[in-house]
């Protein structure tokens, strides 16, 4: 049996009713302790618990546990469900003891009986298919057996996304685009094993599957025993792989093959980010189809590029292409061969007079030409960097919440209790940060308010009543941030306006889609002096407010789950900000050669700031990147990125004290 998500399949109904027993009951238990006790009494695991924030509002808890019960695999070493240990539990309890009804306690019974059912007919029905173990260069029958057997117990190999996990770890990123596709544990072992044997880390020499079995063991607890089994494995994988490459050296075959290369005699070169986008270029100018560079690959290199680089289209291709060539050391028969094939093309020879000219054979960081330069000018990422379906994703908002429209002498008097003013300039912003506002205290609905030419939707978010509105994208002009902002503190008088969204970023290989940028200050880059010879920027850079900061710099133990499996980082910097949406890696670059502090960039910042100064309302803008304003932006990601920004403000407005400090301006 090799699909072990016992509750995958559940029914749309059972899900709904779950949730709903599951706010039942933590409506119950007001206090995140309680919570938490209720999980540990049940007997489920540490790290399941460690995993779930219990700060968190009820809607966002309930949908992201009920998205871990469905998620979560049950294995040969472990088969036991958390669902199904806190059903047993809830069901064993006196109902009066969290006051649920009839339906709730149903709901939890036909849950524990459906598990059981499942656990019992997986539990008699183990045994995986046999598949025979094929010879593996270098690697001994016996220990490829052992290796194989311990990885099977590993829940890392139980789908390609958790697989693909660990090669967001820098020593395995250059393999992560082409790692095989599988549709069974047993295939998704062998095939990892079989393309990892016989590659090699051009910097370090290292063996990529050497270095796969060491940050796997590293990523399970020391005091399980398959830790300790894959170091051991590890170590003895280290020695027969180095010994294979020295008898390679001593007996080599008659005709190169990309097993056991050995790394020593690769020439060792790196691409600066600027190479990487001419070879690029000049690769696809040279080779304008897939089915020619696949002859180039085969013809030239006797290579297979179906087994090299994927991508969903003949740029990605390529991308993927240089990356792994560059990581695995034979970048430069790649150029040799590309002009043995193409002698004509002469992107193709101006870029190798360029490349072995400025190029010294020892490694170099910084690639000096006349021309225009930065460290992170044209890098442009593969497209494919997340694959998910964002409907299966549990911060995924499909509709708006269900609203109350409200009459003027009803919001006038709840106005005075309002903290939180939070802004934000898309739908797709504005439907993230609602996803999480709960009704207004003692009220059934979030609030719907209609003032002059502003929308308010008033609810709970956190611990703090709030207001949330959507301007138009930009700092000026009609709708805009400035004059949102203007409205909202006139109306509302609030401790604290916060902007919330997305942005672009700075550098993708320091950042990643959905980390969260925090605003230490703005800075405005249009007010320009303009001369002959140069452009000097002359806007102002305010800093957001000093207490809000500190709150954002001291955030802990927050968490969002990005769909493959990583966890959003925090960035807190300079953040640029203008009438322009950035599409242009040149203008980009520009930018950050400019304000090498900035961490990215966004478009109402500046209005923010400037409208917040005037009345002296605290302020803090929190965005998070989804994408990169390199020339190919879209909005794949932007709910994604969104999404994060919102969870990130919603935890530090959880806290019940956090804002204390923080006061109303004077209306005086």
């Amino acid at each position: 049996m090799n699909n072990y998500k016992i509750f995958s399949d559940l029914e749309i109904n059972d899900i709904n009713q779950l949730e709903s027993a599951l706010q039942s009951l933590f409506i119950n238990i007001d206090t995140v302790a309680g919570r938490r006790a209720i999980f540990r009494n049940t007997g489920i695991d540490n790290y399941f618990i460690g995993n779930l924030d219990f700060n968190l509002g009820i809607n966002e808890l309930t949908t992201i546990l009920v998205a871990k019960f469905k998620d979560y695999s049950v294995s040969r070493r472990n088969p036991n469900h958390p669902l199904i240990q806190l059903a047993d539990y809830i069901i064993n309890q006196p109902q009066q003891k969290y006051n649920l009804d009839d339906e709730d306690i149903k709901i939890f019974t036909k849950i524990s009986s459906l598990g059981h059912k499942k656990l019992e007919a997986f539990t008699t029905n183990t045994t995986e298919p046999k598949t025979e173990l094929r010879n593996m260069p270098g690697i001994p029958p016996q220990l490829l057996k052992q290796l194989r057997n311990v990885l099977l117990e590993c829940e890392q190999f139980e789908s390609d996304r958790k697989l693909r996990t660990i090669f967001t770890n820098e020593p395995l990123r250059p393999w992560r685009s082409s790692l095989p596709q599988a549709d069974s544990l047993n295939s998704r072992v062998d095939y990892l094993i079989a393309f990892l044997v016989n590659k090699h880390r051009s910097d370090t020499k290292e063996n990529s599957l050497v270095l796969f079995v060491r940050l796997l063991s590293e990523q399970i607890d020391e005091a399980d025993e398959r830790h300790q089994k894959l170091a051991d494995l590890a170590l003895e994988l280290e020695k027969v792989i180095f010994s294979s490459i020295e008898a390679f050296k001593t007996n080599p075959p008659q005709r190169e093959t990309e097993s056991f290369i050995p790394p020593e005699d690769k020439i060792n070169r790196k691409l600066t980010s600027q190479q990487r986008e001419e070879l690029k270029n000049a690769l696809i100018s040279a080779f304008p189809s897939k089915s020619k560079l696949k002859m180039l690959l085969s013809y030239q290199l006797d290579k297979n590029l179906d087994a090299i680089a994927m991508g969903d289209n003949l740029e990605e291709i390529v991308f993927n292409l240089i990356e792994t060539a560059s990581a695995e050391g034979w970048l430069d028969k790649l150029i040799k061969g590309a002009r043995k094939s193409n002698p004509g093309n002469q992107d193709l020879f101006l870029f190798e007079q360029e490349y072995y000219r400025d190029t010294p054979n020892d490694n170099v960081d910084t690639y000096k030409t006349d021309t225009y330069k930065t460290t992170i000018d044209l890098f442009i990422p593969p497209e494919d960097e997340l694959e998910y379906q964002i409907e299966e994703e549990p911060w995924y908002a499909p509709n708006f919440p269900e609203t109350e429209e409200t009459a003027e002498e009803e919001y006038n008097s709840i106005k005075s209790e309002i903290d939180v003013v939070l802004i934000t300039a898309t739908n797709t912003e504005l439907k993230a940060v609602a996803n999480l506002l709960q009704p207004y205290p003692e009220k059934q609905k979030i609030l719907l308010v209609y003032s002059g030419p502003e929308t308010y939707y008033i609810g709970q978010f956190g611990s703090w009543k709030t207001v949330v509105t959507k301007c138009r994208m930009s700092s000026i002009g009609e709708g805009s941030v400035i004059l949102a902002t203007e409205q909202a503190q006139r109306l509302w008088n609030p401790r604290a306006i916060v902007m919330v969204g997305i942005a672009f970023g700075k550098d993708p290989e320091k950042q990643r889609i959905a980390d969260v940028l925090v605003a230490s200050q703005i800075i405005s880059y249009e007010q320009q002096r303009v001369g002959e010879e140069k452009i000097v920027y002359r806007g102002s850079i305010p800093p957001s407010n000093t207490t809000l900061l500190n709150r954002f710099e001291n955030v802990q133990n927050w968490q969002f789950i990005c769909p493959d499996g990583s966890k959003s980082n925090i960035h807190i910097g300079s953040i640029l900000s203008g009438e322009k949406l950035v599409d242009d890696p040149i203008f980009k670059a520009k930018l950050f050669e400019q304000f090498p502090q900035a961490i990215g960039g966004e478009m109402e910042g500046a209005g923010l700031c400037a409208a917040s100064g005037r009345v002296g309302t605290a302020w803090i803008l929190v965005k998070s990147i989804c994408d990169w304003g390199d020339g190919k932006k879209h909005k794949k990601h932007q709910p994604l990125a969104a999404a994060a920004a919102a969870s990130l403000v919603h935890y530090i407005l959880s806290q019940k004290t956090v804002l204390n400090a923080v006061k109303k301006p004077s209306k005086d």
